[in-house]
């Protein structure tokens, strides 16, 4: 039998494998294997300390390049990172326990 793996340990390894190389291009920037790691686990940090337990859904209305951290931010604190929904409405119910945003959410 194959174990899963999780997806944050494939991050580690190719970070320990490839540190320097690309891991994400975007039009607001590049990044290196190495800067995703540590971004990400800054962010979980952020995430945890905010009261981002596992399982609880973080959306995300970010730039390109954030929202990869964010993703692997998620994966680190066992979280379901998503992009938040265009017609996303703040009603107090509903799947989504977070919002991550750099632009004012509606609703």
């Amino acid at each position: 039998m194959t174990a899963i793996s999780q997806p944050f340990n494939a991050l580690v390894d190719a970070a320990a494998k490839h540190a320097e190389s690309l891991a994400v291009a975007s039009p607001g920037g590049d990044m290196t294997f190495a800067e995703l790691l540590d971004g990400s686990r800054r962010i979980a940090g952020v995430l945890r300390e905010a009261g981002v337990r596992p399982g609880e859904v973080v959306a995300f209305r970010v730039p390109q390049l954030l929202e990869t951290v964010l993703t692997f931010a998620c994966f680190h604190e066992a979280a379901i990172g998503t992009v938040l929904p265009s017609d996303f409405e703040q009603s107090g119910s509903g799947v989504i326990d977070w919002v991550v945003s750099t632009a004012p959410v509606t609703g």
